[in-house]
């Protein structure tokens, strides 16, 4: 089993956590309960596979997430509303008269259409129209493309710093910093708890404000292929590259998200920088309401399980019947392999099936961990581990191919499903249909 990509955004006194399939929102309510509210994601980008083409999901990506961040947003509003005493405007009135059921929709729409043009205001017309002052001065055009940039990075660091004075946006930082502490808990397998959490930082690679740095950086090289023609045209230009910065920004953060190397580390130093204006230090309760949100965001169940009831426990999960035993294979290097002896395990970062496994049956034994599977091959093959370890049926499948020695050990893998130990009745209705299966017997 491969760990989930987890991802977030701060609300209203909570936070928005989101696996591949669910979407969780934890808000703080004013007498102190927390209001959790959990979704089946519905991605029209993924429905079309469109997340599956590089460079052109990026800008599809964005827009999508823009509009579920509002809608995180808008509900967490919902809680801090004064009830039959904030007046509608003008524009609301006008809005539910035309479109009535729909109103919402278009109030978001109006308002994503808003600050759309804001932003454009803000980093295009201004900085392109104040540096084209400059021109007259300033005859190279990577020279005037790189002093755009840099004001419009000035601006956003100006505007954070600006809305960071403000105390309820320094309590939504504060959020935004607890998100980050309980993925970075879930990241390294430790159980979700407030103190674990307390252990780690409030800044990440693939964090939105990384993406907007890398948008910003993006920008300055892009445009600089089309010199300086007149300021409509630099305009126009730069509100049509929106889509391309925008695709090739989101997979830098991909990147940036896989790989944890030295050149990874410099280009996500900038925005890492900038989280210490959008990050806070967040309190024992903020961390209370990501922690939740979080759970409530991971999937319902995962299979398969290779894990004994009181691990699974402290795993904070809830294991069913036992469904099979599978063999397991050692790949290796030499025949002389000693399963008793205390040998390197290469295990590929994030199956922490195999790592539960190996716990579980071979406490002697050593894990190291690679980035993929082909690494861990490649450790084998070198020496620098004794094996890697697979399930018989995957290895006979994907791997009896290649020339490459296994041996069968001699410790199966009992396989379950697990679920959230919060769910028991979602466990008592797997533990049913396990036990009506014809192998179960």
């Amino acid at each position: 089993m491969k760990k989930q990509n987890v991802g977030g955004q701060a609300v209203i006194e909570g936070v928005m956590m989101q696996s591949k399939n669910y979407r969780a929102i934890a808000v703080r309510k004013s007498n102190g309960e927390i209001e959790l509210k959990k979704e089946r994601i519905k991605s029209w980008v993924q429905d079309k596979k469109i997340d599956k083409i590089p460079f052109l999901r990026g800008a599809f990506v964005l827009f999508e997430t823009m509009i579920e961040g509002m809608k995180s947003l808008n509900y967490s509003s919902e809680f801090f509303m004064e009830d039959d005493e904030e007046e509608e405007d003008a524009i609301d009135r006008f809005l539910k008269k035309i479109f009535k059921d729909k109103a919402n929709d278009a109030i978001m729409a109006v308002s994503m259409v808003l600050a759309m043009l804001i932003s454009v205001f803000f980093f295009v017309l201004i900085p392109t129209s104040v540096v084209g002052a400059f021109s007259w001065l300033i005859k190279n055009n990577i020279v005037l493309n790189l002093m755009e940039g840099l004001l419009r990075i000035t601006i956003l660091i100006l505007y954070m710093l600006g809305i960071s004075k403000f105390e309820d946006i320094k309590r939504t930082f504060m959020y935004h910093g607890a998100e980050h502490k309980v993925i970075y808990c879930y990241e390294n397998d430790l159980e979700l708890t407030v103190e674990n959490a307390k252990k780690f930082g409030t800044l990440h690679p693939r964090c939105g404000t990384n993406f907007l740095f890398l948008v910003m950086a993006t920008s300055i090289i892009l445009f600089s292929f089309f010199g300086w023609p007149n300021i409509i045209a630099r305009i126009i230009m730069r509100i049509l590259c929106i889509p391309i910065v925008a695709g090739i920004s989101y997979e830098i953060i991909k990147f940036l998200g896989k790989y944890d190397n030295i050149l990874s580390k410099i280009v996500a130093y900038p925005g890492m920088m900038l989280q210490h204006i959008t990050t806070n230090e967040p309190d024992d309760e903020q961390l209370e309401v990501a922690i939740k949100a979080l759970k409530a965001g991971e999937v319902d169940a995962v299979f398969p399980i290779y894990q004994s009831l009181d691990k699974a426990e402290r795993n904070s999960l809830l294991l069913t019947e036992e469904i099979l035993k599978t063999p397991m294979t050692a790949i290796i290097l030499n025949n002389n392999f000693d399963e008793s002896a205390a040998n390197k395990v290469a295990v590929a970062k994030g199956y922490t099936d195999i790592e539960w496994y190996v716990k579980e049956c071979y406490p002697k034994w050593l894990l190291n961990e690679y980035k993929n599977f082909n690494e861990c091959l490649t450790a084998v093959s070198t020496g620098a581990a004794d094996c890697v370890v697979e399930s018989t049926y995957v290895y006979k499948n994907l791997l009896g191919h290649r020339t490459v020695k296994s041996v069968a050990l001699s410790k199966v893998a009992k396989v379950s499903f697990a679920v959230n130990r919060n769910d028991k009745n979602l466990l008592l209705i797997m533990n049913r249909a396990i036990a009506m299966t014809p192998h179960s017997a």
